[in-house]
């Protein structure tokens, strides 16, 4: 694979900067969202409506998650560390942004 230096300037520095503030302060209000829905649904009876309501909220909102960092299927890891208990938004946001998918023609570490 080629790889193109681009030349660092101060404007792209700062352009790089406010792009990434802005992804992290979406990402962090949809995990704030998902764990007030995840938390909520935990509170009522799972099978109630109400329930099913609010645990479909919050797979919804971590769904945007996936999208607005391009990384699919790191719903589901996030959605299991909700399912475990783990409500805090750094440590949530943290997972999502070093997150990356198993390769499957990767060996397994033993």
């Amino acid at each position: 694979m080629k790889v193109i230096a681009l030349p660092v300037t101060e404007e792209r520095v700062r352009e790089v900067r406010t792009a990434l503030e802005l992804a992290d302060n979406a990402l962090n209000e949809l995990l704030h969202r998902a764990v007030v829905e995840s938390r909520a649904s935990r509170t009522r009876l799972t099978a109630s409506p109400a329930g099913r309501l609010h645990a479909r909220a919050a797979a919804a909102y971590l769904e945007a998650v996936a999208i607005v960092l391009d990384k699919p299927g790191v719903d589901l890891e996030l959605a299991a560390m909700l399912d475990a208990g783990e409500f805090g938004i750094r440590r949530l946001a943290a997972v999502a942004r070093d997150w990356c998918p198993e390769d499957p023609d990767e060996p397994k570490a033993a």
